[in-house]
């Protein structure tokens, strides 16, 4: 049996993954750090995801401008592991999910700083990566923390609330709303363009855009601030150029690429909204197609610095009359 089929032999590996990961959660709120990191996505966080999948990775948005020193401080939050718990580093991480000796003491669960980063970060460097470990006898399972710079003023910010799936305790953290994140995604399109990493801006973007009732006016205020912010050039060009996009056969390839590595089935959020996903997996035209019907009305207002009013429905695909 592969390493990765005997991980799923375990779902109490699962719960005590998904327990740690909500302890980070609180850990941050009880922080300085509690406005600086926003979630990037909760669905993971549901004790229904943590019996079929091993939670291991969460992605935090966090600003350019405190991007470093945020960093720093959130790696600071964590004790490095003790000596009894160091080892080499292995050749992948599924080979770190080890079982202690069966005569090792009963512990609680604790979260610890596994390796520091190498060097402060800086503006062109790799998003950095908190790498700690959950232990909790018998496991010991490495966990990791992405940190995504973000340009501008977030407009929109909402706190949102979790229930620890070991004590019912509520735990609280911030995410970007759905109108913040679409309109941080589509900004992200047109300014990459075929550079544009990773293709998660078009996935979630997409499944946003199917699922949630969206207020065009938020998006609107909040895709104007950006674009007040950091203009980009020629922006209804690069809108027709992303429309485009639907015949381009090395956007359609990484889109396919991506989907068959990453692509799962949706699970109710943890603040109770229910996600019902499109039957099988989008095709790159109707992803495109979705993105220009929504956003040519928030473009044209925005070259006008004007607000665009108007309430997307998921179910028709388009926005009320």
């Amino acid at each position: 049996m592969d390493k990765e089929s005997e991980v799923y032999q375990f779902p109490e590996m699962n719960l005590i993954a998904g327990s740690g990961a909500e302890k980070i959660i609180q850990k941050i709120y009880d922080s300085s750090l509690r406005a600086k990191l926003l979630l990037k996505n909760d669905k993971f966080l549901n004790r229904e995801w943590y019996q079929e999948h091993l939670v291991n990775y969460l992605e935090f948005f966090v600003s350019e401008e405190e991007f470093a020193e945020t960093a720093e401080e959130l790696e600071g939050l964590f004790f490095i592991e003790g000596a009894e718990w160091e080892q080499e580093e292995p050749q992948n991480d599924m080979e770190q999910i080890e079982k202690e000796p069966q005569n090792a003491p009963q512990q609680e669960l604790q979260v610890v700083l596994y390796r520091k980063l190498s060097e402060k970060w800086q503006w062109g460097s790799k998003n950095p990566r908190i790498r700690l470990k959950i232990l909790e006898w018998p496991f010991q399972i490495p966990f990791e923390l992405e940190l995504i710079p973000y340009a501008g003023t977030a407009v929109q910010i909402k706190e949102k609330t979790l229930e620890d799936s070991a004590s019912q305790e509520k735990i609280i953290y911030h995410m970007f709303s759905q109108e913040e994140y679409l309109s941080r995604s589509f900004y992200k399109i047109v300014e990459e363009l075929e550079l544009i990493t990773p293709m998660s801006w078009y996935k979630d973007g997409y499944d946003i855009l199917t699922t949630q009732m969206i207020s065009g006016r938020k998006v609107s205020e909040s895709f104007g601030q950006l674009f007040l912010e950091n203009a980009i050039p020629g922006l209804k060009e690069r809108l027709e150029i992303v429309d485009s996009f639907q015949d381009y056969k090395y956007m359609e390839k990484r889109w396919e690429n991506y989907m068959g590595r990453f692509w799962t089935k949706s699970l109710p959020l943890c603040d109770g909204d229910e996600i019902e996903p499109e039957s099988g997996e989008p095709n790159w035209q109707q992803v495109i197609q979705l993105f220009v019907r929504f956003f040519t009305p928030i473009f044209d207002v925005a070259l006008k610095n004007e607000l665009f009013i108007g309430d997307w429905m998921p179910q028709i695909g388009r926005y009320l009359d």
